[in-house]
């Protein structure tokens, strides 16, 4: 289960979620690409990818595997990493990188892993 509150996107390590991006012009179909960095700007796992199908709202999910690597240190109580949406018309060259403040980071605060959930 993923939370956002006050502009900060919270999340367990190797929980799954969703992502709603709303606001897309259902006259054209996009691609909707999704990616999380560390402070470094290092990608963490591969861009997810997304069709909008001329719709206005997309949804992207985040499976356990992923979030499983956003590796929260030994003894630290959060991970900071950051996150970024663009946003390319099918077929066109233009392209709109989303983000809710370009002054901003985007931010997601992982906290560790608790539960696995695996059934033997």
């Amino acid at each position: 289960m993923f939370k956002y509150e006050n502009g900060v996107l919270k999340i367990r390590q190797g929980d799954s979620g969703k992502i709603i991006v709303n606001g897309l012009n259902p006259d054209n179909n996009y691609f909707v690409y999704f990616a999380i960095v560390d402070e470094n700007y290092t990608r963490i796992g591969s861009e997810i990818m997304v069709t909008s199908n001329n719709k206005d709202t997309v949804t992207i999910t985040l499976s356990a595997s992923f979030t499983d690597k956003l590796v929260v240190p030994q003894g630290e109580d959060v991970a900071v990493y950051y996150w970024g949406i663009k946003v390319m018309p099918v077929g066109l060259p233009d392209e709109d990188t989303v983000t809710p403040d370009f002054s901003k980071k985007n931010v997601i605060q992982v906290y560790p892993k608790i539960v696995e959930g695996a059934v033997e």
